[in-house]
C-alpha cells in the first residue's frame, strides 16, 4: 500500500517566496543600477564630444586669428587707423582684421556690439577676425610706388586687372607692417603707365574720409585727427570690398533649441549658428606677454588685459595676448542623475535643482601668428 504523497508546508512556502522575491530585487537593483551607469556613462560622452566639436570650431578660428592671407603671412600690423566716417559700411567691410582682430568681453550685462541682442544670454564674448584667403583674388594687393601724404595722393603700380574705382575702401599697409590705414578712394585716374588715387575729406561718396591722413593714433586723439603719414613705396593698397572673406565672428551662450542656453557662433551680421546645446556658461582668459619675450606669462580675464597687458591703445595691448584659455560648463539633455549636482566652475559653486550631468572642459588655444 503506498504512502500517501507529502506536500510542502505553509513554512516551506513562505521561504520560498521570501527567497524568490530577494532574488528578483537583487537582479533588479543591479539592473537599474547598470541602466543608471549606462545612463550616466552615456551622458559623460555626449558631453566630452560636444566639447569636442566646440573646442575645434573655436581652436581653428582663434589661431587663424588676424590672419591676413598667405601673401602677407608674418605680417604683424602694430598699430591701425581707420578714417571713414562711421556708418554701416565701416562694420560690413570687416575693419577688425586689422586693427583689433582678437577681443574678449567679460560676462557682459547686453549683448556687445554686433552680438544679435536676441540671441545673447550670459558668459564671457570673444570676438576674432581673420582672412578667408582661400577666396581671396590674388590682384587684391597692389604695389605702392609713391604717396605724398599733404595733397593725399597716392601712386601704385598698375595692373592689368587691378579693380579699383571710386568709392572703393582700401587698407593701405606700410612695406615693414608698422602701420595700415583704412580709407576710401574720393578720386581715382588713370594715365596708361600709372594708377592715381586721392583719399580726401568729404562724404560725395558714402561713408566718406573724416580726415585725408593716415598716422597712427593714441588716445585720446581722435581717429579724425590722425597726423599725417607716408606709406614708402613697396607698401601695400588692399581693396576690401573685392576679398568678400574677412570675417568677424563672436562666440557666446545664447538661446539654443526651445530658448535653453547653447554656445553660439556668429559670423558677421549672419543669423548666430548653435554649436552645442545645453552649454550654460562661457569663461575665458587670456595668455600674455608681460615684458616681450613672445611667452605666456600670465592669464587673465579681458578687463585685466586692457590693465595689465603694456601698450598705449586697446589694439597694441590685446596684441599681447598670445593665447585664449575657454571653460565651458556642459549640462547633458536628460536628467541622470540620482540627485542634484554641485559643481565648481569660475571658482563659484554651482547648486542646480535638476539632476542632469554636468562637466566644466577646458582648452587653451595658440594664436597661431603671434607666436
Amino acid at each position: 500500500m503506498h504512502q500517501a504523497q507529502r506536500g510542502i508546508s505553509l513554512i516551506e512556502l513562505m521561504v520560498s517566496l521570501a527567497l524568490g522575491l530577494g532574488i528578483v530585487a537583487s537582479t533588479g537593483y543591479v539592473y537599474l543600477g547598470s541602466k543608471q551607469t549606462h545612463s550616466l556613462q552615456e551622458a559623460e560622452s555626449a558631453l566630452q564630444q560636444n566639447a569636442r566639436f566646440a573646442f575645434e570650431k573655436l581652436s581653428r578660428d582663434v589661431r587663424q586669428s588676424g590672419d591676413l592671407g598667405s601673401t602677407l603671412a608674418g605680417c604683424n600690423i602694430r598699430s591701425f587707423t581707420n578714417v571713414l566716417n562711421d556708418g554701416s559700411a565701416r562694420a560690413a567691410i570687416g575693419s577688425d582684421l586689422y586693427d583689433i582682430p582678437l577681443e574678449g568681453f567679460d560676462d557682459p550685462a547686453s549683448a556687445p556690439d554686433g552680438i544679435d541682442a536676441a540671441a545673447y544670454l550670459k558668459g564671457d564674448v570673444l570676438k576674432i577676425a581673420h582672412l578667408e584667403h582661400e577666396n581671396r583674388a590674388p590682384e587684391t594687393l597692389l604695389d605702392i610706388t609713391g604717396h605724398n601724404a599733404n595733397s593725399a595722393t597716392m601712386e601704385l603700380k598698375k595692373t592689368s586687372a587691378h579693380g579699383l574705382a571710386d568709392g572703393d575702401i582700401v587698407v593701405a599697409i606700410q612695406n615693414d607692417c608698422s602701420h595700415a590705414a583704412m580709407f576710401q578712394i574720393t578720386q581715382l585716374s588713370d594715365n596708361g603707365a600709372k594708377l592715381k588715387l586721392v583719399h580726401n575729406t568729404g562724404n560725395s561718396t558714402q561713408p566718406g574720409n573724416c580726415s585725408k591722413t593716415l598716422g597712427p593714433v593714441t588716445p585720446p586723439t581722435s581717429r579724425c585727427n590722425a597726423p599725417a603719414y607716408t606709406f614708402e613705396p613697396g607698401s601695400k593698397l588692399v581693396k576690401l570690398d573685392q576679398q568678400q572673406a574677412a570675417t568677424t565672428l563672436r562666440y557666446f551662450i545664447g538661446k539654443g533649441d526651445g530658448g535653453q542656453p547653447a554656445l553660439l557662433r556668429q559670423s558677421g551680421s549672419d543669423a548666430p549658428e548653435i554649436l552645442v546645446d545645453g552649454a550654460q556658461d562661457l569663461q575665458l582668459r587670456y595668455g600674455i606677454d608681460l615684458d616681450g619675450d613672445n611667452n605666456v606669462d600670465r592669464y587673465v580675464a579681458a578687463s585685466e588685459v586692457e590693465t595689465l597687458a603694456p601698450g598705449d591703445s586697446s589694439k597694441s595691448k590685446w596684441r599681447r595676448v598670445l593665447a585664449v584659455r575657454a571653460s565651458l560648463l556642459l549640462a547633458s539633455e536628460r536628467e541622470v542623475g540620482s540627485s542634484p549636482q554641485h559643481i565648481i566652475f569660475n571658482g563659484e559653486e554651482i547648486r542646480p535643482t535638476d539632476r542632469r550631468l554636468r562637466q566644466v572642459l577646458t582648452a587653451t588655444i595658440a594664436i597661431r601668428n603671434r607666436l
